[in-house]
């Protein structure tokens, strides 16, 4: 008999000693076994196994000697890892209920409930693996999954990161599917519930703002506004739009739109304001009503905001010379009118000056109806 024979032997030998002695099920090595030839292996001695027999962790002990025994007879420690890890999925992974499919019940957290009971479930694991090879096991590419549950997303995370998100995440899951159960509205989520303040609660600024980087509302407009990013700019943009929350004044927010045009360049700066802008959202509905097309509409806006930042220049002299003030932002509203009433026609022009003056522009219906 050459040497592999003797190995695939001693294997199946060990194999049939740790089902014998932990009551671990084939089926169940087979699928965790993450080498082709030990699932094989298993498969091998699977028709004598009894699927009934269960496994007592109520202690590591158990575990302990099991891994004592392997090493004793030979397997190296990285050998022994599949192993373990089957017997710690199979007690703590594959006991666990799924959820029915009795669709037609109500059971809003049928699905939430089971997903949280496979976390902690996962945790168990983890513990146990950390328990016999210490810290360094997360590690291992053999188990990468396990410990970085969420690297195809947040690559950035550190292993203790990307579980303390997952477990964030679903619980942000259950408070909205309960709200929602409950006849609420998830948008009603409080302050202190939001996934910017949990995630600084967790972790520290630099892994909240990756983070936010790649999932929040304001990084997906600017990824969905057209306009060409390098990582670079995308940073430095994001930055200076993630300021406009706690603005204390108009020239502060032109302070950032000038910004925004020096990291990206005017024309592209422009659409990207448009995109975070709320204003454009109802300059586009104006837009749409009286069919005027995409690149008039934004030039429209382009005027609008030139107009809107020379007010608010004329206005920080209201104080000193009230009647002069006054006059200067009755001409600038006049001269903007005509130069839209050029561009996209009175009726048109009229809307959008209702929306530089705070004022929603009347609907079509309201219009025809007096």
């Amino acid at each position: 008999m050459n040497f592999k024979y003797w190995a695939a032997l001693s294997l199946i030998l060990n194999v049939v000693f740790g089902i014998k002695f932990f009551g671990l099920a084939p089926d169940q090595l087979a699928q965790t076994a993450n080498r082709p030839q030990d699932a094989t292996l298993v498969a091998a001695v699977s028709p004598a196994v009894d699927h009934q027999l269960k496994i007592d962790l109520s202690t590591n002990k158990t575990l302990q000697n099991y891994h004592t025994s392997l090493l004793r007879q030979g397997f190296s420690t990285d050998q022994t890892k599949p192993l373990i890890y089957a017997v710690l999925k199979t007690q703590h992974i594959d006991s666990i209920s799924r959820p029915d499919d009795k669709f037609w019940r109500h059971q809003p957290l049928a699905q939430i409930t089971y997903m949280e009971a496979l976390s902690k479930g996962y945790k168990s694991v983890r513990g146990g693996l950390v328990g016999i090879y210490g810290p360094r096991v997360s590690e291992d590419p053999l188990l990468t999954d396990m410990f970085y549950p969420m690297v195809n997303q947040y690559p950035f995370l550190s292993s203790e990161d990307q579980i303390a998100v997952q477990e964030m995440q679903l619980g942000l899951q259950r408070y909205s599917v309960e709200l929602q159960s409950q006849g609420g509205m998830p948008r009603r989520m409080p302050p202190e519930r939001s996934p910017q303040q949990l995630l600084a609660n967790l972790l520290g600024g630099n892994a909240t703002k990756e983070y936010m980087l790649r999932t929040s509302p304001l990084a997906n407009k600017m990824r969905q506004s057209g306009v060409t990013f390098t990582e670079e700019k995308f940073r430095k943009a994001y930055d200076v739009l993630g300021q406009l929350i706690s603005v204390q004044s108009t020239g502060e927010t032109f302070d950032a739109r000038d910004q925004i045009n020096e990291i990206v360049g005017s024309n592209e700066g422009l659409i990207l304001w448009a995109a975070v802008d709320p204003i454009y959202g109802v300059i586009k509905q104006v837009a749409n009503k009286h069919e005027i097309a995409e690149g008039i509409a934004l030039s429209a806006y382009e005027l609008i905001l030139t107009v809107k930042q020379e007010v608010s220049q004329a206005a920080e002299q209201r104080e000193s010379d009230p009647k002069q003030t006054m006059y200067m932002v009755q001409s600038l509203i006049t001269e903007l009118k005509n130069e839209l009433s050029q561009l996209v026609g009175e009726p048109a022009a009229n809307d959008f000056i209702n929306i530089l003056s705070g004022r929603r522009p009347p609907s079509s219906s309201r219009r025809s109806n007096g």
